[in-house]
């Protein structure tokens, strides 16, 4: 049996959830991310680009 270990479980994969877990991965931590439908989506107005982000 193969167990897998995570530090951070985050539920569903919209803006906050996939930006908190790129934070928080870049700060060493095991995210695991779930999604009930399929991904990409997409949804107007939802977009992380650099040039917004500042």
């Amino acid at each position: 049996m193969v167990v897998y270990k995570y530090d951070v479980v985050i539920i569903s994969s919209g803006i906050a959830g996939s930006t908190l877990g790129a934070i928080l991965a870049r700060h060493g931590l095991k995210v695991i991310i779930f999604e009930a439908k399929s991904h990409p989506r997409f949804a107007i107005g939802e977009s992380m680009i650099l040039e917004t982000s500042g």
